[in-house]
Parts: C-alpha cells; structure tokens; sequence
C-alpha cells in the first residue's frame, strides 16, 4: 500500500496508544479486567465447604479462602499482562521518537506472538463475539508492523519543515496574517493541522478528545441531578435510581470500549475520509447546506438503527450481541454506549458509515459537519438514556422525535420502541409500545412508588 512516511508513522503511534491504553486500563483495574474476560471468580461464601457436594453437581466446591487465591492470582496476572503492555507502548514511542521506524515495526510484529495467544484465550474464555474483535485488531497491528518494517530507508531532516513556525500560537499567527478572509475558527483550525504536521494525527486526537469530552460532559448532568430530589419528579422508573456504584461500573466498560475498540477505527477515519472526498480544509461549508446534509443525516441514521436494532432482538443476537446493553432495565446516560464490540460497530454504521456513504456518492461533505453531526447524535443518544421526561423536552415540541419518553419504554418491557430519534417507523410498522408520557403508563408507575 502507498501511504506517506507520516501515515505510517502515525498508525505506529496508533498500535503504541493501544497498547499503552490497554496496559493502563491492566494495571489501575486489574479486577475488573479479570471479570471483563470471565478470569475472576464468583464470590462464595465462607460457609461453605471443599466437600459440599450434590447430585447435579459432583464437582467439589471450592471455599472461600482458595477463592480468594484464586482471585488474587488472577489479579496478579492482569497487572503482569498490563505492564507487559504499558513497556511495549512506551518503547514505541521511544522508537518513534527516535526516528527508528523499522524497530517500531519489528516490535509490533514480535508482539504478534503475544497478541495471538491473548486472541485465543480472550476466544475461549469470552466467545467468538469479544475473539473476532481483537483477532481482527491483531491482525491490522501486524499489518502496520509489516508495513512499517517494509519501509525503505529512515526518517530524516527533511521529513518535517524547519525553519517554520513551532508553536500553535506562531502557526495561527501566519495564517491570521495571510488568510484575512477566513474567520476566527476557520483560521483555528487551519493552525491546527499546520501545527500538528500530520492530518491523520491532527484528525485522530481532535475526534477522540471531542467524543470523549461530549460524551461524558452532556452525562454528567444527569448524574448531577439523580442526587437532587428536585429532580425525582421528572424521573421516569423514579423507583429505580441508579447508584453512584453501578454508574462507575458502566463508565469503566464504556472507557474499556472506547480506548479497545473505538479508538483503533478513530485513527483509520482521516485517511477512510480522505479517500471518499471528505475535505478537512477551509474555509468552512455554509450553514445552509450543514444544516440539510444534518437533517438527512437523522433520518438515514434513524432507518439504519431501526431495522438494526430491530434485527438484534431477534432470540439469536439479543442473547449473544445486544443483552448486555439491556442490563440496565431503568437506564441512564452513560448506559448509551454501553453494548458489546460487536454491536457498537454495527449501530456506529448509521452514525459514521451514512456521513462516509454520503460523502463518496456527492463529494460534498466536510468533517466539521460530521462532527456536528456525531455531537449532536450523542446528545440524542445520552438524552433518549437519561431517564427523565421533562415539560421541556424536544418531543413536546416535535411529536415524532422520540427521546427519553420512547426509549425509556422500549428498556423497561425489552421490546418495541427501536427507532433513534423519531417515532415514525415504530408507528407505521407497529411497533410502538406507548410513551412514558402517557397518563394511563404515568399513573402505573406512580402507583408502583407507592406501593413500595
């Protein structure tokens, strides 16, 4: 494949992120990385005892104290296997940023060996759903390896420009003074990426910190408002308040799969986006034409969810792809993201694959659009979780938006509901299930809190 030296680079740095995101994650959480790939044991009480057996199950038990070696053990292990990962990382970018290019890859393909073994046990012990996701990251770290060994001589002088602005301050300056006509994000922008000397780097950091700032940023104030009774009112299952506990718990899965499995695809989508005539430069698309590619954009997302997310309640992929998800009958909204690998990648193709698809078919679309898109599709997502109807939420206004009025529902009774953002393929096809709105549903629930 023809690909720059800076390309190269920067996927070499990706391989390095990954496995210094891994190893991390390994080393502050070791218990639940165990139980994230079934290692952990079960907790047994003390009572019980290494004889206790019964008909259906001969096997003796095991007690509480070779539980607790057990689990220690293990532990141990994933702290080994996460500073395994974190030297590995770190001596990436020390081969980087000593221009040597041909080490890098020889490491990442060394690393093979262990990546393969760690493919074969997470396919035993997880299934082939978590397996064939990192087989196929495995297989694309060796792809990089093999091409970053393959490449013809090292980096040198020439391959960033001296002589030039160094600061981002000095590159906005530049710009400001050749480029009066841009305004003042348009020439932020373009400072950036001049700064940055790499577009696939430049692209691949703002996209993460802009999905990880949105995300967590809009959920906060959910979790704010779960601690104010001021709030209950508009909670919707208000019998069923998230703790402080499971929230942390849901997070930590949630970063698992933003750093193991969204991430890689992060670093891929410059180069993807380049490819079919996406543009990153300025100045910035008019908001005329922003504002129809967006508003297409809801509505092809919208079908893509609905028949996807219809398809993963089927009894085959609801048990082995989408139950996870579901663990949370009474979400909330950091639970949005929370679903295996492979689900994420197929419910992400609305989001990311209709803008890409679009964009190959017009040649006209921007990345600013795109990420005002994907802002915007999280607000709808973590809003449809949060939990709460409120006197103004968007649906009150717009009666086919969905929200957390329809969402909520299609979490407590497990079927129905599964369109995004609008109501209408649920209505045409008959597949709504009321709204937690309605009054006959309000007054179920209010009888249910005081019941209790």
């Amino acid at each position: 494949m023809d690909l720059s030296l800076s390309t190269w680079r920067t996927l070499g740095l990706s391989v390095a992120i990954g496995y210094i995101g891994l190893g991390s994650f390994g080393l502050v959480m070791p218990t639940l990385t165990a139980q994230l790939f079934n290692l952990h044991p079960v907790p047994i009480s003390s009572s019980t005892t290494k004889s206790e057996t019964t008909d259906s199950n001969p096997t003796p038990v095991p007690t509480s104290t070779e539980s607790r070696a057990h689990a220690s053990a293990v532990e141990t292990s994933m702290l080994l296997l996460g500073a395994r990962d974190l030297s590995i990382g770190i001596a990436l970018l020390a081969f980087d940023r000593g221009d040597m290019v041909r080490s890098m890859g020889v490491l990442i393909l060394s690393g093979m060996v262990l990546c393969g073994m760690d493919v074969y046990w997470i396919w035993k012990l997880r299934g082939p759903e978590w397996g064939t996701v990192f087989a196929v990251g495995a297989a694309s770290w060796g792809f990089i390896g093999w091409g970053l060994v393959g490449l013809e001589g090292s980096w040198n002088s020439t391959t960033f420009s001296t002589g030039m602005p160094v600061t981002y301050a000095d590159h906005y300056n530049d710009i400001a003074m050749y480029n009066v006509h841009l305004n003042v994000f348009e020439k932020m922008w373009a400072a950036w990426y001049a700064y940055m000397q790499n577009d696939v780097l430049a692209t691949g950091i703002m996209s993460f910190v802009m999905h990880e700032v949105i995300y967590f940023g809009r959920a906060l104030p959910f979790i704010i408002m779960d601690k104010i009774p001021y709030f209950q009112k508009y909670k919707i299952q208000a019998h069923k308040m998230p703790t402080l506990a499971e929230q942390w718990q849901c997070a930590k899965l949630v970063l698992l799969s933003h750093f193991t499995v969204e991430l890689p695809q992060i670093w891929l989508f410059h180069p993807t986006a380049q490819y079919f005539g996406m543009s990153t430069s300025v100045p910035f698309p008019s908001w005329q034409t922003m504002a129809y590619q967006l508003a297409i954009f809801f509505v092809l997302e919208d079908a893509w969810h609905y028949w996807l997310h219809r398809a993963l309640h089927t009894p085959m992929l609801y048990k082995k792809i989408h139950k996870l998800h579901h663990q949370y009958s009474a979400p909330f909204g950091l639970a949005a993201e929370y679903a295996s690998p492979i689900e994420t990648m197929i419910l992400a193709f609305g989001t990311v694959g209709v803008p890409i698809v679009w964009a190959a078919v017009t040649q006209n679309l921007h990345i600013l659009t795109m990420y005002v898109w994907i802002i915007l599709r999280l607000f709808q997502a973590i809003d449809a979780h949060s939990g709460y109807e409120f006197p103004w939420s968007l649906h009150h206004v717009l009666p086919f938006w969905a929200g957390a009025d329809h969402h909520d529902v299609h979490h407590e009774k497990f079927l129905g509901n599964y369109s995004s953002s609008f109501r209408w393929w649920d209505y045409v096809l008959g597949t709504e299930v009321g709204s937690a709105s309605d009054k006959k549903t309000k007054d179920r629930k209010a009888a249910e809190v005081k019941a209790q």
